[in-house]
């Protein structure tokens, strides 16, 4: 990174630290007043500058991505090196991550078992598949699920649309 760069970065994050500890003192004041709609405006000003935040956040982690698992990679390949060690930085390795799913469920399992190795099939619900069942249960039936066997949970959050 180009010092003027790294210069700027610097001052970005001494500039969110301080926006972020203004925040919290405002939120602290506001919410004192007990002033619902002028809550609400706190939060939607809040909510819209974290969406601009993430959109410059995933631009960036799109170039750490893109250095982490292509670019120095291929150049460690190029170069004929599996580690290097830099003074002000660390040791610099290359690692892999492994990915693996089953195409047809029923024919990879089986093919598990008489490989012996079903020991790793693990039965399992989706847990956000079991929380919309439980939503679900509740809304048609007014039944929630046996809190002996389930633990469920149900969490406000504010949501704004525009009119």
């Amino acid at each position: 990174m180009q010092e003027s760069t790294k210069i700027a970065l610097m001052g970005l994050l001494a500039v969110a630290k301080d926006v972020q500890a203004r925040i919290e003192e405002d939120t602290k004041q506001i919410l004192a007043k007990a002033d619902i709609v002028a809550i609400i405006h706190h939060f939607n000003d809040l909510r819209l500058a974290n969406e601009e935040i993430k959109i410059v956040r995933n631009q960036l982690e799109i170039v750490e991505n893109r250095l982490s698992h292509s670019e120095i990679p291929d150049r460690f390949k190029q170069i004929g090196i599996k580690n290097l060690t830099i003074d002000d930085v660390g040791r610099v390795t290359i690692g892999h991550r492994w990915g693996c799913s089953i195409i047809d469920k029923q024919v990879g399992f089986n093919w598990l078992r008489e490989e012996g190795h079903g020991g790793i099939i693990i039965e399992t619900v989706n847990a956000s598949t079991l929380a919309a069942f439980a939503k679900n249960m509740m809304d048609t039936e007014g039944k929630s699920l046996p809190p002996d066997k389930f633990v469920t949970s149900i969490n406000p959050y504010t949501s704004i649309t525009k009119v």
